[in-house]
């Protein structure tokens, strides 16, 4: 090894894995968690046990574990709306309202530099270029890092699940977005919360407040409207409709270049400085978000980069891999 890839080898190492500093010192500007991990778990365990006691024979009551796992919220809140009396309605809210701040809390950054994803794509369009370093990225040599396969397995079982895939199905006839692609939305932003936003998690029955901010449009909810199942699929269809207006089709380059719209390109203006960081929003727990020979560098807050910051959420690439794994019938 030459002298200057020794010292960039070291930098980078220096900047990603600094021995004796801790990995909470590593988040830069991670924001504290609105409440302690004791309270939350307390929490868990009062919704485990008010479900299983509603749903004593469901899959998701069997399986729940006082551990915090957000999955595990997720398939709560889905079965209690399901229900859709006073009582599991209420759950749902109650399951529906951790899940956000759990969300939240581990949440990186949008790095959008423009107003909408609409203003992205204008700003820079889908080019033959663009298009190659998609497939590329995808055809050589890609692969599932083996540590998150449990996660995305059981993320990608539950978007497929009958009444997960029902509601993307309605979502897909209003707005031409691929059912499984809404269901990969939906697991970035929201981890699967059907009482949070697809936008970005935040709680279903306020408009959102992370970006993008005040989605839907006001007023929300709408009229007298009230039922929580409506309500999502109201605003979900109002974060990907726009869609329409960046690409013709849903190939698996426009499926990138959608995924980088909706998030923002500015992982791209760091390439001038760090030209094989790739965008962690589509290629987290893979093998292609790297800088280097190590995984680092995001937006910690919105539209703040830091290139010692290592993403915390599955990219939509890996979600969507995961998802064909299990329904091969999807053609990506």
């Amino acid at each position: 090894m030459d002298r200057r890839k020794f010292l960039l080898s070291a930098g980078v190492l220096a900047l990603c894995a600094r021995p004796g500093v801790s990995s909470a010192k590593r988040r830069v500007g991670r924001s504290s968690p609105l409440r302690s991990a004791t309270s939350r778990e307390r929490e868990l365990e009062e919704i485990a046990d008010e479900f299983a006691e509603s749903s004593p024979n469901s899959t998701a009551a069997a399986s729940f574990s006082t551990k915090l796992d957000p999955l595990d919220l997720a398939s709560i809140v889905l079965e209690s709306l399901d229900t859709q009396t006073d009582d599991t309605v209420a759950l749902a809210t109650k399951a529906g309202l951790l899940l956000s701040e759990i969300t939240r809390d581990t949440h990186d950054g949008h790095d959008r530099q423009f107003n909408s994803e609409v203003d992205a794509a204008a700003a820079r369009p889908l080019t033959a270029a663009l298009r190659r370093s998609y497939l590329d990225l995808y055809t050589k040599d890609f692969r599932i890092l083996s540590k998150f396969n449990s996660e995305l397995t059981k993320a990608a079982k539950l978007i497929v699940s009958d009444k997960a895939r029902q509601r993307y199905v309605e979502v897909e006839g209003e707005t031409g977005v691929p059912w499984y692609i809404v269901g990969a939305f939906h697991y970035r932003e929201a981890n699967l919360n059907f009482m949070g936003h697809l936008h970005n998690g935040d709680p279903l029955m306020m408009r959102t407040t992370h970006v993008p901010p005040k989605r839907p449009p006001a007023p929300w909810p709408p009229g007298d409207n009230r039922d929580p199942r409506k309500l999502w699929k109201l605003s979900a269809v109002d974060a990907l409709k726009p869609f329409a207006n960046i690409v013709p089709g849903w190939s698996f380059p426009e499926m990138c270049y959608a995924f980088e719209a909706y998030n923002g390109f500015g992982y791209r203006a760091q390439n001038s400085r760090y030209p094989t960081l790739n965008s962690p929003y589509l290629w987290n727990y893979t093998n292609k978000y790297n800088f280097g020979r190590y995984v680092c560098g995001g937006f910690p807050r919105d539209r703040v980069f830091d290139p010692r910051y290592v993403s915390k959420q599955a990219g939509l690439v890996a979600i969507v891999a995961k998802i064909k794994q299990i329904d091969g019938s999807i053609k990506v």
